[in-house]
């Protein structure tokens, strides 16, 4: 990338799809200078790419603007966005909207009917929200595995 920048999450995907892609990605370099057709390359497929990052697998509305979110690498954060929902994200500070929050099973992620959602890094801690957007962790904790 030459100028600007990607968030952070898609900048990981695409890192990763580089360093699979980098012998391929050489040779289309090679015959952009003749110019030639370039060659297609697979995008990075959603289940590898998701399987190296952990993302929501299960969310609980406990009370008021407060989550109960599932990771599937088995971690529970309990996170309260009370008065930190500024700018679109107000759109879901209200009782009947917050309640109703779901897991974007593409995204992996938490998400509203209205199109808003939350990026999976930063609910899981990875990340610090861009904005003002970040809730306070009430409690965090680790499911016993099933074996």
């Amino acid at each position: 990338m030459l100028r600007g920048g990607l968030p952070k999450t898609a900048a990981k995907l695409v890192e990763q799809w580089r360093t699979l892609h980098q012998d391929e990605l050489l040779a289309d370099w090679a015959l952009a200078q003749e110019p030639a057709a370039l060659n297609t390359i697979e995008p990075l497929q959603q289940d590898w790419c998701m399987a190296e990052l952990a993302r929501v697998a299960a969310v609980e509305h406990l009370e008021a603007r407060v989550l109960r979110v599932e990771f599937t690498d088995g971690v529970v954060r309990e996170i309260d966005f009370a008065d930190a929902l500024p700018g679109i994200l107000a759109t879901i500070d209200d009782d009947d909207v917050f309640s109703t929050v779901s897991v974007d099973r593409v995204a992996g992620t938490v998400s509203w009917a209205n199109g808003v959602d939350l990026d999976p890094d930063v609910l899981r801690g990875l990340e610090t929200a861009a904005t003002t957007g970040q809730g306070r962790l009430l409690r965090e904790y680790r499911l016993e595995s099933a074996s």
